[in-house]
């Protein structure tokens, strides 16, 4: 948003949309160094040179002089305003582009010059430097840029606002109101496993509690509930680490993971213990991947994806 302001005033951004009025006796060079780069012109007694801008062999405009301030400026009048190069135009108020400069002045003085029996400079010394182009006024480049500029400006206030909102109001944000729908559903689902944990538990393997619907872990260092219909894998997986140039053998881990993209780590279960909780989690839930291999690495990839896209499609 305060890129596009800044853009406004640094680039002719503000003069495409909202072009100043200007008439003879306005300098054109004044207002190029102010970035009003386009403008509506009021011209009076326009008279055509003769010569044409073509552009891959299609006429783009008709040059026509009139009197500018203490000179006589070059005006590029579009095939349809002029009824393709009338000599004479008793008045004309259009939007242009100030050129400053231009190469086809290079050619067109010359041009001018021999016709009038004068030299290219003293036809210079005559002409304002800057080319006023209706044709580039009315572009479709610039037509294009503006309602690119427009979207960008519009989504700029839009999401300015909206974090405005957001921030003095963080509830309202989209952020805060998936969190609080998830924050139910987990709440919903810990009351479940509580009642159940509380009612009988199906298998107790100490700090690891497996109900009909849950797997919790309740150690000191970890916590987590579980739902056992969105486990997909489950393995042990024991490393080795060096102790003072010896290797000891690091106690096995049970690892669980989910649908939804969760990898848990129960390390409060002995060997018997995993053995046990692998048991009953592979008869609660057949469709459970047991045991640490490529295979069901790929498998449980899939299935991720899978539920993944169910998300989105939901």
């Amino acid at each position: 948003m305060v890129v596009l302001v800044a853009l406004s005033y640094a680039t002719p951004v503000k003069t495409m949309f909202i072009p100043r009025e200007v008439r003879r006796g306005t300098s054109l060079e004044q207002l190029y160094e102010n970035n009003e780069t386009y403008i509506i012109a009021d011209f009076q007694d326009l008279n055509f040179t003769g010569y044409t801008d073509e552009v891959w062999g299609n006429v783009r405009g008709y040059y026509y002089y009139t009197q500018w301030e203490n000179d006589y400026a070059i005006v590029l009048v579009s095939p349809k305003t002029c009824q393709q190069g009338i000599p004479h135009m008793d008045s004309l108020k259009s939007r242009v582009k100030i050129e400053p400069n231009p190469k086809a002045f290079d050619v067109l003085f010359p041009k001018i010059a021999q016709d009038l029996g004068w030299n290219d400079t003293g036809v210079r010394d005559q002409m304002d430097v800057c080319l006023l182009s209706e044709p580039a006024g009315k572009s479709f480049i610039m037509n294009l840029s503006m309602v690119v500029y427009a979207i960008a400006f519009i989504y700029g206030a839009f999401s300015f606002f909206s974090y405005a909102i957001y921030v003095i109001s963080p509830l309202q944000s989209p952020f805060c109101k998936i969190l609080g729908k998830k924050s139910q559903e987990i709440r919903q689902k810990m009351e479940e496993a509580e009642i159940e944990l509380s009612d009988s538990p199906q298998l107790v393997s100490g700090d690891v509690f497996i109900t009909e619907n849950y797997l919790v872990e309740t150690a000191e260092t970890e916590f987590c509930i579980i739902p056992i219909d969105k486990i997909i894998w489950v393995y042990r997986h024991a490393g080795l680490h060096f102790v003072f140039g010896k290797i000891r053998p690091v106690r096995e881990v049970l690892y669980v993971i989910t649908k939804t993209h969760g990898h848990f780590r129960c390390t409060a279960l002995g060997q018997g213990d995993i053995d046990g909780v692998i048991d009953y989690l592979s008869e609660a839930n057949p469709e459970i991947l047991i045991g640490l291999s490529e295979e069901n690495r790929i498998k449980a990839d899939i299935i991720k994806k899978e539920a993944k896209q169910n998300e989105r499609v939901q």
